[in-house]
């Protein structure tokens, strides 16, 4: 599925106008697909640390900045 007109990546965010719009949604795929194998990884630990675990602040602090990475990140697209 391909798109005629330049993709955001966040929904409430308009795509800004391109001059290469393929060129500018494959970086927009790309970005979605790094993202979300990192966000990914960053969950792993959940799956084997106990309930309640001092080490899930650590989890909880990559997530936020994983976050704040990524919308700085796509501003730079």
């Amino acid at each position: 599925m391909r798109s005629e007109k330049p993709v955001s990546f966040f929904t409430f965010v308009k795509a800004s106008e391109v001059k290469d719009v393929k060129k500018y949604n494959h970086a927009v795929s790309v970005f979605w697909s790094a993202g979300t194998v990192l966000f990914e990884i960053l969950g792993i630990p959940l799956l084997f640390i106990r309930q309640n675990s001092p080490w899930a602040i650590f989890l909880v602090l990559g997530i936020m900045f994983w976050g704040i990475g990524i919308s700085v990140a796509y501003m730079r697209i």
